[in-house]
């Protein structure tokens, strides 16, 4: 099987807009980031795809990943 994993994720920020002239509006400013990230194993001889999404990509959540892929596909 080939593994891999992806981030995804969104960024705010407020960009330059139009008002009237001499006027100058209020805007509340507050960046966000939020991501997730996905986890997935392809096996080329059978067409069988597993994936995960999970909040962090670390080594716990590799482990998860590779436990659920043990418990799925028991035989390999």
């Amino acid at each position: 099987m080939f593994q891999d994993e992806a981030k995804f994720g969104r960024i705010t920020y407020p960009r330059k807009r139009w008002a009237p002239a001499k006027f100058r509006p209020v805007v509340k400013k507050q960046v966000v980031r939020q991501y997730t990230y996905s986890y997935g194993a392809f096996s080329p001889l059978d067409g069988i795809c597993d994936f995960l999404i999970l909040p962090d990509m670390n080594t716990y959540s590799m482990n998860i990943f590779l436990e659920e892929l043990s418990i799925r596909h028991p035989e390999e």
